[in-house]
């Protein structure tokens, strides 16, 4: 079981997201606590891993509309819409999990962040 530091740590982790300040928070925990706490590191790398999806998602649908010369953008606005609404409530979800003092991998991609 975490101790009450590691949940803590764990929860800044994902909710980074949410405060804006995606990839480098987490990336910063990781570094300083991996030699620490196994929970609080694979937290914050479950947590850089979403915030990296959720950056190569825009950077596809951004690209795809400078593709199709602004076409695409009909497209790419709801998808990215769509996108950030499930990227918030997994965020929040994480943040609840971890909080309780569960380990929190996403779906799709949670299980190959931890082979990394």
């Amino acid at each position: 079981m975490p101790t009450q530091e590691e949940k803590i740590w764990g929860a800044v982790s994902h909710i980074s997201y949410l405060a804006g300040l995606p990839v480098i928070v987490p990336l910063i925990i990781f570094l300083w606590k991996r030699e620490q706490s196994a929970f609080v590191a694979s937290q914050a790398k479950q947590a850089v891993g979403l915030h990296i999806a959720t950056i190569i998602a825009c950077a596809i649908a951004l690209g795809f509309s400078f593709a199709t010369f602004g076409l695409g953008l009909a497209l790419a606005v709801p998808s990215l819409m769509v996108l950030s609404v499930i990227a918030f409530i997994l965020s929040v979800v994480a943040v609840i999990k971890v909080s309780q003092g569960e380990s929190y991998h996403y779906p799709l991609f949670g299980g190959w962040v931890d082979r990394l």
